[in-house]
């Protein structure tokens, strides 16, 4: 703004040059002009004062360590001080057609993004920081975590032994040191939570098992389908391998998996790390539903041998109950009843996987089938010696 004491004095001297006659006429276009330089200089200002009050800096400094609040602090005053040039210029030029005032406005609109983006990056800084803390001291990452990852975070939020990596911004975007790479905040992934896949193979499993069969093609085929689609991800598959290895001894492959993931070839070996997973998955499930069936088989075989002297009453019949009525060689007569095989003990020799041994059969109860419960009920008593078909033919 001109100064006032300045303008006076060019006044007076002006009007001792001028002839007397002109000197006012020559005051009076002077002091206009003045006037209206001044206009213009406080419409320039008021401007330029619209424009900086439109650049909002609202970040919340008070959970900044001290170095990243005096970058911060730093950055926007840079940043200020070259928005308010720009501002001026775009006041001055006034042609909007002009590049120089759209090479300004696009500056100035940019500096704005930048603020906006500086500010939300903070403010999800300020919240992570306390919810990675938080997670990390209760052990609530996924075991298959990749430790460079983890590594990352305690460097940026200052949890590391080592407190918090160094740090600059660049276009409004927050950027970390760590181990001499520079790692631009808005690009960190989160850390992965376990996953429920894992969870829900060990699941699979236990519901195999209570079904007391082996499973059919159609059933292994299913599995197969979900998880070539469940374990495809990198992390999916991590959290299978390492999140439950009691009930997932997959430590081979894991050991593989980590690796792989250190030397930079897990990309590649991927569809080798899923297919033998998933095989031995599936493979897990046949064992599971055949000791299942195994583990019913032989209660089936305990309450046979438990039976009382004329009755035998094993549980209601299953698939696996039908398997072993079928292993029973029977002998149909003319008159409707059937003829078990015993041993020397008049027991109907059972083995281990809970079929008949025939090897032990030593001579044939008379009887017939127990509708009810599918096992044989001994209503005579009536025994024929193996090989005497005489005896065999007179009882019926």
């Amino acid at each position: 703004m001109a100064d006032k004491g300045l303008i006076a004095a060019s006044a007076n001297l002006a009007k001792s040059r001028i002839p007397a006659d002109t000197a006012g006429d020559f005051l009076k276009t002077f002091t206009a002009a003045t006037d209206e330089m001044q206009k213009e200089q406080q419409a320039i200002q008021g401007e330029v004062a619209g424009y900086l009050g439109s650049l909002k800096t609202d970040i919340d400094f008070t959970s900044l360590s001290p170095e990243m609040e005096k970058q911060t602090r730093s950055y926007l005053a840079t940043e200020r001080s070259e928005y308010n040039d720009l501002a001026n210029t775009v006041a001055r030029v006034k042609d909007p057609s002009s590049k120089k005032y759209q090479d300004a406005v696009d500056r100035m609109n940019e500096i704005k993004r930048n603020f906006t983006t500086l500010a939300s990056e903070i403010a999800s800084y300020n919240q992570e920081k306390i919810n990675t803390a938080t997670d990390i001291d209760v052990s609530a990452y996924s075991k298959g975590v990749d430790p460079k990852d983890l590594a990352i975070q305690k460097n940026i939020y200052g949890l590391s032994e080592n407190g918090m990596a160094s740090m600059s911004i660049q276009n409004g975007h927050l950027n970390f040191n760590v181990d001499g790479s520079m790692v631009r905040y808005d690009k960190i992934k989160p850390l992965p939570m376990p996953s429920e896949v894992p969870m829900k193979i060990i699941e699979n499993g236990a519901t195999f098992s209570g079904y007391n069969r082996a499973l059919t093609s159609e059933e292994l085929k299913e599995q197969s389908a979900y998880l070539d689609n469940a374990i495809k991800d990198p992390s999916t598959l991590a959290s299978v391998l390492f999140d439950h290895p009691s009930d997932l001894p997959l430590t081979v492959i894991a050991g593989e998996f980590a690796t792989a993931r250190k030397d930079g070839t897990l990309q590649e070996k991927m569809p080798d790390f899923i297919m033998r997973t998933k095989e031995a998955i599936i493979n897990g499930y046949e064992t599971s539903a055949l000791e299942g069936k195994g583990r019913y088989d032989a209660q089936v075989a305990a309450r046979v041998t438990a039976k009382t002297p004329d009755t035998i009453t094993p549980p209601p019949p299953t698939a696996a109950m039908q398997g072993f009525s079928a292993g029973v060689s029977t002998i149909k007569s003319t008159a409707g009843r059937s003829w078990v095989g015993v041993d020397a003990k008049g027991d109907i020799p059972i083995g281990k996987d809970g079929r008949v041994d025939t090897s032990k059969i030593v001579g044939y109860k008379r009887g017939k089938t127990d509708n009810e419960y599918g096992g044989w009920s001994f209503e005579d008593g009536v025994y024929v010696k193996k090989g005497d078909r005489t005896a065999f033919a007179a009882a019926n």
